[in-house]
């Protein structure tokens, strides 16, 4: 059923992601990778499974942003055409410059996201 409602309705995706300096701790005592490691890791896989949805039955594509948080948020990658020629290599780039720093200010995160939401034109 929902391979169905992806290939009918074309949708704009927003990602927010907590870049702040608690970021930068290890996922366990005992390891050595960071949450922000392990982040960027499944952003990465993301970037990588969501282009494989087939495109809206209308034509037009699905889209993918990204924003950023810590004391303040940033948009890494404005909504981006996942079929475009372009678009692995920007998500890629825009999930590797994520660094830990800074506060958290979830509601920073979540602002921005929504921004980007609202003035989407596939608002689903």
């Amino acid at each position: 059923m929902a391979d169905v409602w992806l290939r009918t309705q074309p949708t704009d995706i927003v990602v927010a992601v907590d870049r702040s300096g608690s970021m930068g701790l290890p996922l366990s005592m005992a390891g050595s990778t960071t949450r922000l490691a392990a982040s960027q890791e499944a952003l990465q896989f993301l970037g990588r499974l969501i282009p494989q949805v087939v495109p809206g039955g209308d034509g037009r594509p699905h889209r993918l942003a990204l924003v950023s948080f810590n004391d303040t948020a940033t948009t890494q990658l404005n909504l981006t055409a996942l079929n475009s020629a372009g678009f692995a290599s920007a998500w890629s780039n825009a999930v590797v410059s994520l660094t830990a720093s800074g506060a958290s200010s979830i509601p920073a995160g979540i602002n921005a996201a929504r921004g980007h939401v609202l003035s989407a034109t596939n608002a689903n």
